[in-house]
This record gives structure tokens, C-alpha cells and sequence, in this order.
């Protein structure tokens, strides 16, 4: 999916692979793995293996080069839609930060930077 109109994010989007590991905020302990189709310090999108209501909100811990321990934060659901792949059905979430460190949020942003 290609937007071709003016940027309105706040923070430049990267379309890179990364890993990440989500699950609702109320079940934190059953994680699901996951790509991010791309990225900002603002927020992802990402595919999930079923859809999510507007608002909710999930947790997540987002692995990125040169960084130890993932990335912990809190984001709030902005959009999940169906895509198919095959036969498989799977949805793309768009996610925006409602809980993260301002710090961890500048080091995300200089690690992305690297990234075209």
C-alpha cells in the first residue's frame, strides 16, 4: 500500500522489518510474535493475527538493532483491517505510543534515522 499525499506524521515513518512481541494490556503474559511493516517514534503498523478493536490498548516489546533489551511500550489501536495472504487470513494494525519513555522514544528516533 503506497500513500502518495502530504506527510502529516509527527515523526518520520521507516518501512524496515523489525520483530516485535505484542498482546492486550489486560494479558500481557500471552505475547504474540509479530513483523512491524513500519515504524516511527510516534507509532507502527504491524500484522496481527486477528483483528482489534479502536482504543484498545496493547502491549508491546519491539526488538531493534543495537539495543540489548527490547523497547517496552503501551499503544493505543488506532486501526486493524483484514489482509489476505493465501488462504491465510491475518490484519494490519496501526498502532499509535500512548505509554513510552520520552528517552527511549529520542533513542528509537536516532535508530531510525539510520534507516531509509
Amino acid at each position: 500500500m503506497t500513500y502518495a499525499g502530504p506527510e502529516k506524521r509527527q515523526y518520520p515513518r521507516v518501512c524496515h522489518s523489525f520483530l516485535a512481541y505484542y498482546s492486550p494490556i489486560d494479558r500481557s503474559n500471552e505475547l504474540d510474535l509479530t513483523q512491524v511493516k513500519n515504524i516511527s517514534a510516534g507509532g507502527l503498523l504491524f500484522t496481527t493475527s486477528r483483528p482489534f478493536a479502536k482504543g484498545e490498548s496493547l502491549s508491546l516489546k519491539i526488538r531493534l538493532p543495537g539495543w540489548g533489551n527490547p523497547l517496552l511500550s503501551i499503544g493505543r489501536v488506532i486501526e486493524s483491517y483484514p489482509v489476505s495472504q493465501g488462504a491465510a487470513q491475518f490484519y494490519h494494525t496501526r498502532l499509535a505510543f500512548s505509554s513510552i519513555d520520552e528517552s527511549d522514544r529520542q533513542k528509537m528516533a536516532e535508530v531510525l534515522n539510520n534507516y531509509p
